[in-house]
Formats: C-alpha cells, sequence, structure tokens
C-alpha cells in the first residue's frame, strides 16, 4: 500500500511538472553543431508551432507522464505480478541500463532544451534539466522488446503509446527531434539487450550461490565429523 502511495505521489508531481510554466527561465545558445542545430529547430517550430492546439496540448501533457521513471517502474511491477517474471526481469534491466545511459549522455552533452534556446517556443511543458538525449522515449522504447512475444493487439497498442510519448517529448517544446530519435534507437536497443545482460547476471549470480551453498555443507560436514570423533 505504501509502495502504491508512493508511486502515485510521485507520478502527480510529475503531472505538475509537466503543466507547470515558470514565469521566468534563462535563455541560452544550442550546443549542436549551427547546420544541424538550424535543421533540428525548423523540424522541432514545424510540430511544436505549427501543430500547436489547446486540446492536443492537454492530452500529450498526460501521455508523456507514460514515459517517465514513475510509470516505467509501475509497468514492470505489473508485469512482475501479472505477467512473466522473466520478461519483467528483463524489462527492469532495460530501464537501468537506458536510465544510466540517459544520464551518462546528458550530463555529458548538456544541450539546453528547446523553450530555454528558441524563444518561439510554445511553452506546454517546462522541465528542468538537459535535452539530450529524451529520457521518456528512451525509458518507454526500452520495454517494447519484453511484449514482442505478446499478441498482435496489444504489441500495436505499446507501439502506438510508445510513439506518442516520443511526439509529446517534441510537442511539449522540451526536445528536439534528434533527443528524441536517440533516445528511441538507445532505449530499442537496450530493451534487446537487456535479456543476455540478465541471464549473464543471473548465471553468475546462480554459481556464487553454488559455491556458497558447498563451501556451507562442506564445514558442516567436517564440524559433524568432528563430534562423532568425540563421541567415540
Amino acid at each position: 500500500m505504501i509502495v502504491v502511495v508512493i508511486c502515485a505521489t510521485t507520478i502527480a508531481a510529475e503531472c505538475w511538472n509537466q503543466m507547470h510554466i515558470p514565469s521566468t527561465f534563462p535563455i541560452l545558445s544550442d550546443s549542436f553543431p549551427e547546420p544541424f542545430s538550424t535543421w533540428d529547430t525548423h523540424l522541432f517550430l514545424g510540430i511544436n508551432v505549427g501543430l500547436a492546439n489547446p486540446v492536443i496540448s492537454q492530452l500529450l501533457s498526460i501521455v508523456t507522464i507514460l514515459g517517465g521513471l514513475s510509470a516505467s517502474v509501475i509497468a514492470c511491477g505489473a508485469l512482475f505480478l501479472f505477467g512473466n517474471h522473466r520478461k519483467a526481469i528483463n524489462a527492469s534491466c532495460s530501464l537501468v541500463l537506458i536510465s544510466f545511459l540517459i544520464l551518462f549522455l546528458k550530463i555529458i552533452v548538456m544541450r539546453p532544451r528547446p523553450y530555454m534556446a528558441i524563444p518561439a517556443t510554445v511553452i506546454v511543458s517546462a522541465e528542468s534539466g538537459w535535452s539530450f538525449p529524451s529520457g521518456h522515449s528512451g525509458r518507454v522504447f526500452s520495454l517494447l522488446p519484453s511484449s514482442n512475444n505478446a499478441g498482435r493487439t496489444l504489441r500495436l497498442f505499446g507501439y502506438l503509446v510508445a510513439s506518442l510519448v516520443a511526439f509529446s517529448r517534441i510537442y511539449l517544446g522540451v526536445h528536439y527531434l534528434s533527443d528524441v530519435f536517440f533516445g528511441v534507437v538507445t532505449g530499442y536497443i537496450a530493451g534487446l539487450t537487456a535479456p543476455h545482460c540478465s541471464s549473464l547476471l543471473s548465471s553468475k549470480f546462480k554459481n556464487r550461490m553454488t559455491r556458497f551453498n558447498g563451501v556451507f555443507y562442506v564445514k558442516r560436514d567436517v564440524s559433524q565429523g568432528s563430534e562423532h570423533c568425540g563421541n567415540y
């Protein structure tokens, strides 16, 4: 019950963060090279400004929460409780992999978010942190390989939701197209790599447990042998 309350509170905080728009924020320059930055800016404005609509803004502000860390953790927990334990472990492993990779890249690249660099941005959500790559896109796409063995309808629904989450990051003004694209690609690769990583970790853990149990039984047999000798 406590876990549910914590997760619900975190999601509510993320929702508030998506809807909250600060009155002031610093205007920074894009850290990407000029030709690429110009191309990225035009594509961003085509989506963020060209498709601006109050109803769509409200809907995507809710959809984008599905790519948050709390929603991803809840999805892994639900998969563990109601689905396949192996898939849940793989999904959790992919989530850990992509989270650390994205955090590392954000610190290294330090690209300002579009609303911080482009004055014409329609600000629907003003999140803190760096822009490249998109964490929401990476997390939601890292979970998709775990559903590859599911039914066709469920798979299509998963890919549709993940695509909407990725699109929402551009529409809301917090990511460029390149941020989202890189997040999607790395997230999906992390999801494909996760089963191999979890299998490797599982085999190493089993080997350690086998060795520990072997040492334990050897010591117990030795002690029991000593007791028998003392009785004689």
